[in-house]
């Protein structure tokens, strides 16, 4: 499983791969929900990021501050997808 951030998890199996987000239940202990099964690494980052200027949104801040959060949410994104595609020998459809 790799670590995105605090929040986000991103698995594999045979077939696809898993954007997880993680949290903590009544007893405390750290349970993981499956958010959506992608067919490629690029898709569950480009996913994480979506998610997470969404919930940059729902935190009702003022808009200065909102498109603040997403440039930083978008720069460090893109670092992350930059590296991914650098790395990706091959691509499977």
């Amino acid at each position: 499983m790799i670590k995105v951030d605090e929040e986000y998890y991103i698995d594999a199996d045979s077939r696809s791969y898993t954007v997880l987000k993680k949290s903590v239940n009544e007893e405390g202990k750290e349970t993981f929900k499956s958010l959506i099964y992608p067919r490629d690494i690029t898709r569950c980052i480009e996913y994480i990021m979506q998610q997470r200027q969404k919930e940059c949104v729902a935190k009702a801040l003022p808009l200065c501050d909102v498109l603040k959060e997403f440039r930083r949410i978008n720069a460090e994104m893109k670092d992350i997808l930059m590296e991914i595609r650098k790395s990706e020998v091959i691509k499977y459809e």
